[in-house]
């Protein structure tokens, strides 16, 4: 992310390395975004007294090290850099703005999984339902993350995108059956997971917010939006919106829809079963008619005890 600031009253107070009164009516050009990418953009390095140094490949290794060291602890890091200029940058060409930066620091943000999220995940497996991280997040933070709320199972990999682009699709499909976190991956990646996981015969749900979810909504079995913060194209290429955005809703849903499903069947093939004993033993004439309607009510109303019992189980569950 690149953003142009005006330099118009530098102050001493200021952090900004552009206090002095010589920096005056000057541009700032800030990049922030993934350590890796931005020290590719960098030639320097700001130091503690506010000049720089030339950034060699000594300090780039301590720094991609201490991005590793960090990403271990499940914190997501970016890198901010900036360069300053006395004439307006030429935003027009992107490649020249975000040249020859100065890098300033690596930031750690962790974003805890919410509580829910491990009972939740208990739910979806105990309905037989498998979870897949897939994120953007740096491969080590991704799985210290998956490993802290017990998605990542015992012999299971982590992939990255990185790993994809040098994968032929029916090597993914193998691949998919196994990795349970996908890690530093684009919109198109997302897409072929989703795709290799269906060709493994798997019922896939997929849940997203952004505008480039949108494809990998609409390609997936169940396209699920988180509508509450999402944008309009994640929620209109969906089949269900939640708007809560709560996806430990997504877990108790299934296994409600399962436990319904599983009483209407049971009563479906108790009341087929019921009516062709009555019919057998009705036209071998060893049954009265009233009697033979007698049994069929009974059979009625233990089916309309059991959709009771789905309504309560989908009341219990919600509540």
């Amino acid at each position: 992310m690149v953003t142009i600031h005006h330099i118009q009253a530098p102050a001493a107070e200021d952090i900004s390395p552009c206090y002095d009164q010589e920096k005056r009516q000057w541009y700032a050009v800030t990049v922030k975004g993934a350590p890796d990418v931005v020290l590719r953009l960098c030639s320097h390095y700001q130091r503690m007294d506010d000049y720089t140094a030339p950034l060699d490949d000594e300090l780039r290794q301590r720094i991609l090290a201490a991005t590793d060291a960090m990403t271990q602890d499940a914190l997501r890091v970016i890198a901010t850099a900036y360069r300053i200029t006395p004439e307006p940058p030429d935003i027009s060409h992107l490649e020249a703005l975000e040249s020859d930066l100065v890098f300033v620091g690596l930031v750690g943000m962790i974003d805890p999984p919410r509580p829910e999220a491990i009972p939740a995940l208990k739910t979806a497996r105990n309905a037989g339902i498998r979870t897949v991280m897939i994120t953007g997040d740096y491969p080590k933070t991704a799985k210290a993350i998956a490993e802290s709320i017990g998605l990542l199972e015992a012999g299971h990999r982590v992939l990255t995108g990185a790993d994809l682009n040098a994968m032929e699709d029916e090597v993914l499909r193998q691949e998919a059956a196994r990795t349970d976190v996908f890690a530093r991956v684009s919109p198109e990646h997302k897409l072929r997971i989703v795709e290799a996981l269906r060709a493994n015969g798997q019922v896939v749900a997929m849940t997203g917010d952004g505008v480039n979810d949108a494809p990998t909504l609409a390609a997936s079995d169940v396209g699920i939006a988180l509508g509450a913060l999402g944008s309009t194209a994640a929620s209109e290429s969906a089949d269900l919106v939640i708007m809560l955005d709560d996806v430990s809703k997504v877990a108790s849903a299934f296994e409600i829809a399962k436990n319904t499903i599983k009483i209407a069947t049971q009563s479906i093939r108790l009341g087929i079963a019921f009516s062709v004993i009555l019919m057998a033993i009705f036209a071998s004439g060893k049954l009265m008619p009233i009697y033979g309607a007698v049994l069929q009510e009974f059979v009625d109303v233990f089916v309309i005890f059991n959709a009771l019992r789905a309504h309560q189980i989908k009341v219990k569950e919600t509540a």
